[in-house]
């Protein structure tokens, strides 16, 4: 009797210990590696696995976009741990404005996961009239039920708005984007168009004028709005690989240009600033023609910029627009911001 009672009161006394002082370490769980992909140009007879090799220990996942590649690429990408999407694109509703050639899309969607291979399908649909929204959100629903049982997936790029949605006049039906997709991608470019009618191809209204592709500040805006409308594990912050190049002259035009640095002429100097504020380095320099030109850069220092954004709001992960044109300082900064978050 004196023992167990000997026992109930030892048992007691580690009890009261261990609560005092608090439960014993446990080991730390590992950190879940960033979120890190890109869009991916595919050129038959062009495209290798060489310009992905030396980063698939940082690539997550790959949306391929140009010719339809064979199906032995796409089993070679998926070998290297990276997962396979086809970016698909339609010019304004054309694909799914009728039962027929929504369910012809579909089902062509439906083969390049089965028969090519992909991991699922990222939807980059961005001319549809606002008219068409609820056409595209039954055609989601109806693409999202055929892939759902064959254990594919939905993505879905979608704009940073300038104002609330209802107001934008966007074709997005939020809810069925919530129910449908695996991952939404944010659009974080485009703040200012840099050529001619570039304002007419898409829905939502662009800033306009003279300026950056993106900033941090906007961009950071941008993200913590979409969370009010998706939830943030889905969100994934999209990057540019390239700058807005202008004639600064009056009546002067813009181009995009897939570069951290803009074509400098040989022999001519130039100014390079970084704006404090924007998180952006500018270049102002004099073209072949004598005309003076400004370029805002989208390099590894705005990109880290952004990155830092990602951190701060705790969204899972990047996306670039597009991977051939990531230089590799960019890659280094993202390669040693994962290196942190080990």
């Amino acid at each position: 009797m004196r023992t167990t009672v000997f026992g109930a009161v030892l048992v007691a006394i580690l009890i009261a210990i261990g609560s005092f002082a608090g439960e014993a370490p446990q080991p730390a769980k590992p950190k879940t590696r960033k979120h890190v992909s890109a869009w991916f140009g595919y050129q038959k007879g062009k495209t290798t696995l060489d310009e992905i090799a030396p980063l698939a220990d940082i690539i997550d996942s790959l949306s391929i976009c140009g010719d339809e590649p064979p199906a032995e690429f796409v089993a070679a990408v998926r070998a290297k741990g990276i997962e396979a999407f086809r970016m698909v694109w339609c010019e304004k509703d054309s694909g799914f404005n009728t039962p027929e050639k929504r369910d012809a899309t579909i089902k062509d969607h439906v083969r390049l996961c089965t028969d090519v291979g992909f991991d699922g399908i990222d939807l980059d649909y961005e001319s549809v009239p606002p008219e068409s929204k609820q056409l595209y959100a039954d055609f989601m629903t109806r693409l999202s039920q055929q892939l759902r049982p064959l254990g594919k997936k939905m993505t879905h790029a979608v704009f940073t708005f300038v104002g609330p949605p209802e107001q934008s006049k966007t074709f997005y039906d939020l809810d069925v984007i919530n129910a449908t997709c695996d991952r939404v991608k944010v659009m974080c470019y485009d703040m200012h168009a840099s050529f001619a009618l570039y304002a007419q191809w898409w829905t939502l209204p662009r800033s306009p004028g003279f300026g950056p592709v993106s900033t941090q500040p906007w961009a950071k805006a941008n993200m913590e709005y979409w969370q009010t409308l998706v939830p943030k594990e889905k969100l994934i912050m999209a990057l540019p690989a390239y700058g807005n190049d202008y004639d600064a002259a009056p009546g002067g035009k813009g181009q995009q240009i897939y570069a951290p640095v803009p074509p400098i002429p040989d022999a001519t100097k130039f100014d390079k600033f970084w704006l404090s504020y924007e998180q952006v380095n500018v270049y102002r320099y004099v073209d072949k023609a004598n005309r003076p030109r400004i370029f805002f850069s989208s390099d590894a220092d705005s990109t880290k910029a952004h990155l830092k954004t990602i951190d701060a709001l705790g969204l899972p992960g990047l996306s670039f627009w597009h991977f051939q044109a990531v230089p590799p300082e960019t890659w280094q900064a993202v390669r040693e911001w994962l290196r942190e978050d080990r």
